[in-house]
C-alpha cells in the first residue's frame, strides 16, 4: 500500500530557493554553493532581505559540515514564517554533520598543581567581570563533573533547628538545618557552592548563606521547596557541588568566579592540544518567538545537532514542585505553529531539550535524539493554567483557544536529569491534543512520561492526549527519587489513551517505581494493551482517580505489590478487566480492597475477567475476605487464578502459548513489534518525504449521570473534543434484580458538535429493600469511558 507523504499529491513542487552556509564562508557573500554565507544568523538575515523583495516559494538553508558557535540565540519571529506549501527549512547538507553550539571553546591552558594534583588552569576575564557563568564543562563531547561532596552517596541533615520547619507550606521550607560533624566547612567561595537536596519527587537547589561550624547549622539564602524530610522518616539527603577543596580526581573541574579562573584535572592521556573543551554561553540555542495572535509558522530544523546551553535557578528560586517544570528548554517554541524539528540531536544542555510554551499549536518533534540534558527531553507547556503556579489554585488565565497538539514521535530520549533530577523524559502540562508515540525513553532519574497538571478534578485543557507505542525502561533505576512511574498522570484528562507501551525496569528510592501511575485526580483515561514488567511497585497504580478503564494489559514481575486500584473511596476509581497479573515475589495488594466491608469495593472498583497468578505460591487477595467472598458480592466475575503460560517471563518474553487460559477470557495478544522508534537507520533524509500519519483529533465525549427526581436519572453527553462525535452507550444496574428501567436503556448520539451536549432522562424503579443501587454506563463507542452513579434509596 502506498502511504501518503507530507508532499501535496498531484501538484508540481514549487521552485525552491537555496541559500548555502559554510564555516569558511562570509556573511556578505551571495549565499551560493560556491560563495556561501558564514553563519546561521547571516542566513536568517538573507531570508529577511529576500522576503522584503518578493513572496518566495520554499526556502532551504543548506548548512555544510562544521560547528557554528552562536554568539546569540538564533531567533525566528513571525516575519520569518513560511507556509504549508513553502516552508523555511534550515537543514544539514546530506550526509554532513552540522552543530549549532551555544558554547565557547576554552583555550590558553596552563599546567600547574592544585591540591597535589596535576591541574590545568585558564583565565576567563568575562567570568571575572560578571558577564559569564557556567555550571557545565564538556571535554571532547563528554560532560565532565563539577567537584562534589561526598564523592559518592549522600550526606544527610541531622535535625531541624526549629521544629515547625518540619511541616511548612510549599516554598516555605527550612532556611537552616543542623548537619553532622565534618560534613560541611567554611570552604572557599561559599556563595558559589550549591547544596542539592532531593526529597520525595522534587529537589531543592540551595545557595549557602552561612555555615555555623560551632553549632553545626547551615543557613540557606532562600526557603526550601518543602520540609527537607524523607519518605523513610528521616531528614533529607544532600550533596554539595563546586567545592574548590574537593578538586582532586581526574575529570573534575572548578570555576572560581571571583578570580575568573577555570581549573580542570585531566584524564590520563589528555593534553591541551588533544582536547576540545567547551563551556556553554547561551541559555537558549534556538527560539521561535511568536504569540497566539502573531505566531511563527512553518519553520523546519532538519538533521542538525544543537549543543551547549546554560541555565540555573535564580537566587530567589529553590526549585520546582513537579517535574522540574520551572526549568526551560534549550530550544524554545513560543507562539509557534506547524513548526518541525526533524532528525535533530539536542544534547549537552543544562535544561530540557525542547520546550513548547503558550500559543503553540501542531508542532512536531520527529526522529530526534535528545540526551545528556540537565533536565528532561521534551517539555510541553500549558495552553491554559487553572493556577498561577503549582502552589495556588485561585486564578484561571487563558492564552489561546487552540490546543497544543504537539507531536513527539520516533525520538530517543535518554540519559537526562543530569542536574535537575526531578525532570521527566517527556512532560505535558495542562495541554491537550498531544501525540507522544513511538519513542524510546530510558535512563531518566524521575519519570519517563508525565502528563497533566491539576491535583484533583479542576477544569483542565488536558484533553485527547495519546501516549502510545512507546518503549520506556530503566526509569529512576539509580533510585534517587520517589513517587514516580514509567508513565505518570495528574488530574482529569478526557480522551487520554495509554496504549501499547512497553514499560520495564522502573525503580524508586522509597515509594513509587510503578509502571503506570494514575495519581491525584487522574480520570477518564483508557489504559489498554500495555506490557509492564520488572517494576518496584504495581504495574498499574491508582492513587486518587475515577472513571478509569484498565483493559487487556499484562502486568508482571513487580517486586512488592501488583495491583493498586485506589486509595480513597470518593467515587469509582477503576474498571479493571481482561488483564493478566503475574508475579513471583511480594503481594497482590498490601491493603484491603474492601476496606471496612467487601460490599464497599463495588462502589469504587470493578475487577472482572482477569487472570492472576503467583508463580511462587498462593494467590492471596488483600484484606480479610476470601476470593469466594469477594465473588459473592460481585467482584472478580469470570476470573482465573491460573498460570497464563508465558513463553519466558523472567527474560521479558510475554508471548502467550496457544493453550493459555487468558484466551478463554477473550484476551487479545499484544504485539510489541512496532513499539519504539520506527524506520531505524532508514528514515527519509527530508521531513517532506516522511510518510504522513493519522494523528488527527478524535471524538471525546464525557458522560455525566445524576439523579433526576426520586424516580429518574439524567444522562448528559458532552463533546469536549475538537471533532463531531457519534456513538452509543447502554445503562446497567447493580444489583440488577433490584432495578427496572422504564423506557430505553440504550442512548445514542449522532453528529454531536464540539462543545455541544445532549441530555436524556430515564425513569427507573427500585424494588425491594436495598441499601445502595449503582447505575453504570457501558460504552459501545471508543470515545466514551464507563461512568457510575450510586443511589441510596
Amino acid at each position: 500500500m502506498t502511504r501518503k507523504t507530507n508532499r501535496s499529491p498531484g501538484t508540481k513542487p514549487p521552485r525552491i530557493t537555496q541559500i548555502h552556509v559554510a564555516a569558511d564562508g562570509h556573511d556578505r557573500s551571495p549565499g551560493s554553493e560556491k560563495e556561501p554565507l558564514a553563519t546561521p544568523h547571516g542566513a536568517l538575515a538573507a531570508i529577511r532581505r529576500l522576503k522584503k523583495r518578493s513572496e518566495p516559494g520554499p526556502i532551504q538553508i543548506i548548512l555544510h559540515a562544521g560547528t557554528y558557535h552562536l554568539a546569540r540565540t538564533l531567533t525566528f519571529t513571525p516575519r520569518d514564517s513560511g507556509s504549508a506549501d513553502a516552508p523555511v527549512t534550515f537543514r544539514a547538507a546530506t550526509g554532513e554533520k552540522v552543530v549549532f553550539s551555544g558554547g565557547r571553546r576554552i583555550e590558553g591552558w596552563r599546567i600547574s598543581k592544585i591540591n597535589r594534583r596535576i591541574c590545568w588552569t585558564c583565565d576567563l576575564p568575562d567570568v571575572r567581570d560578571g558577564n559569564w557563568n557556567f555550571t557545565q564543562l564538556f571535554v571532547n563531547g563528554c560532560r565532565r563533573p563539577r567537584t562534589r561532596l561526598p564523592k559518592t552517596g549522600w550526606y544527610r541533615f541531622k535535625d531541624y533547628v526549629v521544629a515547625s520547619d518540619q511541616t511548612p507550606k510549599w516554598y516555605h521550607g527550612p532556611r537552616r538545618m543542623h548537619y553532622y560533624a565534618g560534613d560541611l566547612k567554611r570552604w572557599k567561595n561559599m556563595g558559589d557552592i550549591r547544596l542539592i537536596a532531593p526529597e520525595y519527587w522534587f529537589v531543592s537547589h540551595h545557595r549557602i548563606r552561612q555555615v555555623d561550624t560551632k553549632r553545626r547549622i547551615v543557613h540557606f539564602k532562600k526557603h526550601s521547596v518543602a520540609s527537607l524530610s524523607d519518605e523513610k522518616q528521616k531528614c533529607a539527603r544532600y550533596v554539595v557541588e563546586n567545592v574548590f577543596e574537593a578538586l582532586q580526581d581526574p575529570g573534575q573541574w572548578y570555576l572560581d568566579r571571583k578570580a575568573g579562573k577555570l581549573y580542570y584535572i585531566p584524564l590520563p592521556g589528555e593534553t591541551p592540544e588533544s582536547v576540545e573543551i567547551i563551556a556553554p554561553l547561551l541559555d537558549r540555542i534556538v527560539e521561535f518567538a511568536g504569540s497566539a495572535a502573531r505566531p511563527v509558522k512553518h519553520i523546519h530544523l532538519e538533521n542538525l545537532s544543537l549543543h551547549h546551553a546554560e541555565w540555573q535557578y535564580p537566587d530567589d528560586n529553590p526549585g520546582s514542585v513537579q517535574a522540574a517544570c520551572r526549568v526551560p528548554g534549550a530550544i524554545v517554541m513560543r507562539g509557534a505553529q506547524h513548526c518541525v524539528l526533524y532528525g535533530c540531536e539536542v544534547a549537552h544542555v543544562a535544561t530540557y531539550g525542547i520546550e513548547t510554551r503558550n500559543g503553540c499549536h501542531e508542532n512536531r518533534v520527529v526522529h530526534c535524539a535528545i540526551h545528556d540534558t540537565g533536565a528532561g527531553g521534551v517539555k510541553i507547556g500549558h495552553e491554559w493554567m487553572p493556577r498561577v503556579d503549582e502552589t495556588s489554585t485561585h486564578v484561571i488565565r487563558r492564552s489561546t483557544p487552540l490546543p497544543s497538539a504537539t507531536t513527539v514521535s520516533d525520538c530517543r530520549v535518554h540519559d537526562v536529569g543530569k542536574i535537575y533530577f526531578d525532570a521527566a523524559g517527556i512532560w505535558i502540562g495542562n495541554a491537550g491534543g498531544n501525540r507522544i508515540v513511538h519513542n524510546e525513553i530510558f535512563n531518566t532519574r524521575y519519570t519517563g512520561i508525565s502528563c497533566g497538571w491539576t491535583w484533583g478534578y479542576a477544569p483542565t485543557a488536558t484533553i485527547d492526549n495519546r501516549i502510545e507505542d512507546n518503549h520506556i525502561h530503566h526509569i529512576a533505576w539509580d533510585r534517587v527519587l520517589s513517587d514516580n512511574g514509567g508513565i505518570y498522570t495528574l488530574g482529569t484528562m478526557p480522551g487520554c489513551t495509554i496504549r501499547r507501551n512497553h514499560i520495564h525496569h522502573v525503580g524508586c528510592y522509597g515509594y513509587g517505581g510503578t509502571g503506570i501511575y494514575l495519581d491525584e485526580g487522574a480520570s477518564e483515561v483508557q489504559v489498554e494493551d500495555n506490557i509492564v514488567h520488572h517494576t518496584t511497585n504495581a504495574g498499574c497504580f491508582v492513587h486518587v482517580g475515577r472513571d478509569l478503564l484498565v483493559r487487556n494489559n499484562i502486568f508482571a514481575m513487580a517486586q512488592t505489590q501488583h495491583v493498586r486500584p485506589g486509595n480513597r473511596g470518593e467515587s469509582r476509581s477503576i474498571v479493571y478487566t481482561h488483564n493478566i497479573t503475574y508475579w513471583r515475589e511480594g503481594q497482590l495488594e498490601r491493603t484491603s480492597w474492601g476496606l471496612q466491608r467487601c460490599e464497599w469495593a463495588l462502589k469504587h472498583y470493578r475487577l472482572a475477567n482477569n487472570v492472576f497468578f503467583n508463580a511462587a505460591g498462593e494467590v492471596v487477595f488483600g484484606g480479610e475476605h476470601t476470593f469466594e467472598q469477594l465473588q459473592a458480592v460481585g467482584q472478580h466475575a469470570n476470573t482465573w487464578i491460573a498460570d497464563p503460560l508465558f513463553a519466558d517471563p523472567e527474560a521479558g518474553d510475554f508471548t502467550l502459548r496457544e493453550d493459555s487460559p487468558a484466551f478463554s477470557l477473550d484476551f487479545t495478544p499484544i504485539d510489541l513489534s512496532d513499539v519504539g522508534p520506527r524506520q531505524a537507520g532508514k528514515r527519509p533524509v527530508d521531513h517532506a518525504d516522511l510518510p504522513a500519519e493519522g494523528l488527527h483529533p478524535r471524538p471525546v465525549v464525557r458522560t455525566h449521570i445524576e439523579r433526576d427526581g426520586s424516580r429518574g436519572i439524567r444522562v448528559r453527553l458532552e463533546n469536549v473534543g475538537r471533532v463531531v462525535a457519534s456513538g452509543r452507550l447502554l445503562l446497567a444496574a447493580e444489583p440488577a434484580a433490584a432495578v427496572s428501567f422504564k423506557g430505553k436503556r440504550s442512548i445514542q448520539f449522532k453528529d454531536l458538535a464540539p462543545g455541544a451536549s445532549q441530555d436524556e432522562s430515564v425513569q427507573i424503579r427500585i424494588r425491594g429493600d436495598v441499601e445502595t443501587v449503582t447505575i453504570e454506563s457501558l460504552p459501545r463507542s471508543p470515545c466514551l469511558v464507563p461512568m457510575m452513579l450510586h443511589i441510596n434509596p
